[in-house]
């Protein structure tokens, strides 16, 4: 890496309508030390096109399955392959990679043993891996069988600022419909076993 600024590269491109990557990248950006952007677009090559063209120190990366799933067999053994390349080409420059594991695995899929054994390789490619709990730690060392000491466990940073909060706790009762003496739990998203 560079002595003086750190320059970090993300992937894949989350989109505006994902707050996540967003906030992280300022996140990451308020540090001095750092400088923040978003890597290249597109599912080819980007990793690659994100060195050549960006030259960071880092490209950090959260959804790696972007990258070499696709619906077709065929397609994922291909997009894979190349996957793997790129990894193997970058390992012969001085970029370092970082991955955030969002989940062990794509939603609700059974991993294949290519799968298991492609984001093995990953993981043990990284420099380091970020997870959001102990317990997600636990398992990715274990299932990519990496060494505890090159997981870290970051926890996710808040959106409570990020999301306009304009309505008291009366009047969202009363626009929902619910009555005010009652508990209410508000349940986001959907609760697996796979998710820790």
């Amino acid at each position: 890496m560079t002595v003086g600024t750190i320059r970090i590269s993300f992937l894949p491109r989350a989109g505006k309508e994902n707050p996540y990557q967003k906030l992280m990248i300022e996140g990451v950006a308020s540090f001095k030390e750092f400088s923040t952007k978003s890597g290249e677009g597109g599912r080819w090559f980007a990793l690659l096109r994100t060195f050549i063209l960006q030259q960071p120190d880092i490209i950090h990366l959260d959804w790696i399955q972007s990258y070499y799933f696709a619906n077709k067999r065929w397609q994922t053994f291909i997009r894979s392959l190349f996957f793997v390349i790129e990894v193997l080409v970058l390992k012969l420059t001085p970029v370092k990679l970082i991955w955030t594991v969002h989940n062990l695995y794509p939603h609700n899929a059974q991993p294949s043993w290519g799968q298991r054994k492609l984001r093995s390789f990953f993981a043990q490619s990284c420099l380091f891996v970020r997870v959001f709990s102990k317990v997600t730690k636990e398992e990715v060392c274990k299932d990519f069988g990496i060494q505890e000491t090159k997981v870290d466990v970051v926890p996710e940073g808040s959106y409570t600022s990020y999301y306009p909060n304009s309505k008291g706790k009366q009047e969202a009762r009363r626009q929902l419909g619910l009555p005010q003496q009652h508990k209410v739990l508000l349940y986001v998203g959907g609760v697996s076993e796979y998710k820790g």
